[in-house]
């Protein structure tokens, strides 16, 4: 992402309606294999006391919003230091 900044930038903005309705069978099918993934790596986490059992959809939002909110703001110039240089704090914080 950081490599690409343009590519990102797409990735991060809003999809338009008629873009979402088109990819809405295909970003289902990647969705529920990212969920799989995303609830084991959480299973994990909780087991190794790293964090609170939580509902996906929380979980999600404490540790993914963070980067995504981070990210939106260095595409858009508002923040300096570059996503790689944040990660670890942002990481820490979200298991805190």
């Amino acid at each position: 992402m950081q490599d690409h900044r343009g590519l990102a930038a797409f990735l991060f903005s809003t999809l338009p309606d008629e873009v979402a309705q088109e990819a809405t069978a295909q970003l289902g099918t990647l969705n529920a294999a990212f969920h799989v993934a995303l609830d084991s790596c959480y299973a994990a986490a909780i087991e190794q006391g790293l964090m609170a059992p939580l509902q996906r959809q929380l979980a999600h939002a404490i540790c993914i919003g963070p980067a995504q909110e981070y990210c939106r703001q260095w595409i858009r110039g508002n923040a300096t230091r570059p996503p790689r240089e944040v990660s670890q704090t942002i990481a820490n914080a979200s298991l805190a």
